[in-house]
């Protein structure tokens, strides 16, 4: 190209390449300095929002087991490309096997850590199976303690029978865990009977919460109530 060619064709171009220049110039010229933007970004980051809580103890040792296993899985990355290469199938098995295993610590670990943050509830016993005594077997029981003297525990035994009774003709539930006047209230719809147990009640409390003495007059009497009641509960029946 001739030099006035050149010449003219710069002179065109002039106004364009000086509209670049400017433009460079200013964008320099307006762009913050570097120490600037570097506290702008830290104090962006710094705000609340973008802040992480921190890890517990178990994600940190989770994280630790799982790069341990990535480790030991890189260090036999070419021996499991070469057995890929062979034996594809025995390759994938491996692999699954190591999944399954890497599944079942995980949960083992999952399991343990719930544990040791659940209060253990002691366990209960399983209620015995054993049959319920019979009412006449204890009847006669009392009889013979009576027999023998033993008031105190004549009447206990007499009084076991009564509520035995009671609770084979579906009139009061057996409960050993209710006291004596709760039996009471408890017969407040059967008055023939609630009557005889408010009788035999403050005997039996005496007896078995006092260690008060029982004479034979005594537990001929309560013996009496007790018959009473038995009877009555064998006409509701």
């Amino acid at each position: 190209m001739p030099f006035g060619a050149c010449k003219q064709a710069l002179c065109q171009r002039t106004p364009l390449v000086a509209l670049l220049v400017a433009g460079c110039a200013w964008a320099a010229a307006s762009r913050p300095p570097a120490p600037q933007l570097k506290a702008e970004l830290a104090r962006i980051l710094a705000d609340p929002r973008y802040q992480q809580a921190p890890l517990t103890w178990w994600q940190r040792l989770l994280g630790r087991l799982l790069e341990r296993l990535l480790q030991w899985l890189d260090s036999l990355g070419s021996n499991f490309s070469a057995l890929y290469a062979a034996w594809p199938a025995l390759y994938w098995a491996i692999v699954g096997l190591l999944g399954l295993v890497l599944v079942a610590l995980l949960y083992h670990l999952g399991v343990t850590i719930g544990n040791a943050f659940v209060e253990r509830k002691p366990r209960q016993a399983a209620p015995s199976q054993a049959p319920a005594p019979d009412p006449e077997a204890l009847r006669a029981r009392a009889q013979e303690l009576a027999a023998a003297g033993n008031w105190p525990e004549a009447f206990r035994v007499l009084y076991e029978a009564l509520l035995r009774r009671l609770d084979r003709c579906d009139l009061l539930r057996w409960d050993p865990s209710r006291t004596n006047w709760e039996t009471v209230a408890a017969l407040q719809g059967r008055p023939e009977l609630a009557d005889i147990m408010k009788e035999l009640a403050p005997r039996l409390d005496g007896v078995l919460y006092a260690s008060l003495p029982l004479s034979s007059e005594e537990f001929a009497h309560c013996r009496e109530l007790v018959e009473r009641a038995w009877n009555e509960g064998g006409q509701t029946a």
